[in-house]
C-alpha cells in the first residue's frame, strides 16, 4: 500500500471486471529499457493495482525488455528479467551461457495502445495526451503533498544511468515547468560500474571481460547478486553494515578460469573469496553519489529559495543517497521528501487523468 497520498496502490489482487488500464514505458536510446503496467476500476480509480509478478520474480513494478534466445538463436526461452538472471547451475553449463537481447537503441518507436470499442473520441484523447505527458508525472504527484504552498520545486529523478535535475514553478496549486533541466550521468548503473572495477583489481581485468562475453548468465547473475546483497541494503552506517562474502564458486564458478595468474594464488589461499568491507562499498556509492550532491549544489548556489525537494526513481530509495542529501542540503531546502514507492508516481499520473 502507499502510504504518502490520499491515493492507495495495491499489489496484484485478483483482476476483476477491469475498468481501465494504464501502461508505463520508460524507453531509453542509451540504457535497458523496462515496462510496466498498472489498472483500476472506473468505480474507483484512487485504487490504483500495480502488477508486480513477472514470471519468476515477484516484487519489482517494471521488469526488463529483454528476450533470452536458445544456443541456435531461433527461439525465445524467457523474457524480462529471468531473461537476464539465472544462478548458475554447475553440473549443466555451456560456454556462452545464454543470448539475451538487450540495451537496445530505440531510434524510432511505435506505440500501440489497444482501447475498448466503446470509448469516446474524449476518452482516447485523455488517454493519448496521458501517454505523452507521462514525464510530468513527478511533479503533478508531488505538488498534492505541497498544499498551500508557493514556489519552485525541484524534481531530482535519479534514474539508472542518470539524474534529471528539473524545477517546476508551484503557483495557485498549478505547475508550470522551468527551462532550467540539468542532467548528470549518475545513477545506479554507475554503482556497479564500481564494483566491476574493484572485481577487476582482485582478478584482472580481462578476467570480468571474458565473464561477460562467454558467460553472460552469470555475469548477470553476479550483478544482480550484487544488487541484492549490497546496493539496496546499503545506508552508509557502519554500526549496520556486515562484511560481505563474495563468493566466486557459489555466484560466478566459470570466472576462475579467466583469474589472472597474479590474483589466483591469493584468492586460492581465500578459497575463492573476495570480501566486501564497508570502506570498499562506500567508495562505489561516494563516486556517484559526489556528483548528484554537486549538482543540487551548483543550482542552489544560484540564490533561487525552493519550496521543496522531490527524489523520484527507482535509485532515490537508497538509504544511502537519502542520508547523503538529506545531511547537505536540510538547512537550504525547506522540504526535502523521500517517497516510500517512487516508481509508483509515473502510474499515478496515466490513471487518474
Amino acid at each position: 500500500m502507499y502510504s504518502n497520498s490520499q491515493n492507495s496502490f495495491d499489489k496484484r489482487p485478483p483482476i476483476d471486471d477491469l475498468g481501465s488500464i494504464g501502461s508505463n514505458y520508460k524507453l531509453s536510446t542509451t540504457t535497458a529499457n523496462v515496462v510496466g503496467f498498472a489498472y483500476a476500476h472506473v468505480s474507483n480509480p484512487s485504487n490504483i493495482i500495480a502488477n508486480d509478478y513477472w514470471q519468476e520474480f515477484t516484487g519489482p513494478l517494471k521488469t526488463d525488455t529483454v528476450l533470452r534466445y536458445d544456443q541456435n538463436l531461433k527461439n525465445v526461452e524467457a523474457w524480462g528479467l529471468p531473461a537476464l538472471v539465472q544462478k548458475p547451475n554447475t553440473r549443466k553449463i555451456f560456454k556462452g551461457g545464454f543470448s539475451p537481447v538487450q540495451f537496445f537503441k530505440l531510434h524510432l518507436i511505435l506505440l500501440v495502445i489497444t482501447v475498448p470499442a466503446e470509448y469516446t473520441e474524449h476518452t482516447k484523447d485523455i488517454m493519448k495526451e496521458s501517454i505523452l505527458r507521462a514525464a510530468k508525472a513527478a511533479a503533478i504527484y508531488c505538488k498534492g503533498m505541497l498544499r498551500k504552498q508557493q514556489g519552485p520545486i525541484i524534481i531530482l529523478d535519479c534514474g539508472s544511468y542518470k539524474v534529471d535535475f528539473t524545477i517546476f514553478e508551484l503557483e495557485n496549486n498549478e505547475l508550470k515547468e522551468n527551462i532550467n533541466k540539468t542532467t548528470e550521468f549518475a545513477g545506479s548503473a554507475c554503482v556497479d560500474k564500481e564494483f566491476l572495477k574493484f572485481l577487476e583489481q582482485n582478478v584482472g581485468v580481462s578476467a570480468i571481460s571474458s565473464l561477460a562475453k562467454e558467460y553472460n548468465d552469470q555475469f548477470q547473475y553476479m550483478l544482480s547478486e550484487f544488487q541484492r546483497q549490497v546496493k539496496l541494503p546499503f545506508t552508509g552506517i557502519k554500526k549496520d553494515f556486515k562484511v560481505i562474502k563474495f563468493d566466486i564458486k557459489e555466484v560466478c564458478p566459470m570466472l576462475k578460469q579467466y583469474v589472472t595468474e597474479s590474483s589466483r594464488l591469493k584468492l586460492e589461499r581465500n578459497n575463492w573469496i573476495i570480501n566486501l568491507g564497508f570502506d570498499e562499498v562506500k567508495s562505489m556509492f561516494d563516486l556517484v553519489i559526489d556528483k548528484i550532491i554537486k549538482l543540487i549544489g551548483l543550482q542552489l548556489n544560484l540564490g533561487i529559495t525552493y519550496t521543496g525537494m522531490f527524489l523520484v526513481g527507482g535509485f532515490s530509495e537508497s538509504k544511502y543517497l537519502q542520508m547523503r542529501i538529506n545531511h547537505c542540503y536540510h538547512n537550504q531546502i525547506k522540504n526535502i521528501i523521500f517517497l516510500d514507492d517512487p516508481q509508483m508516481i509515473y502510474l499515478y499520473k496515466l490513471m487518474n487523468e
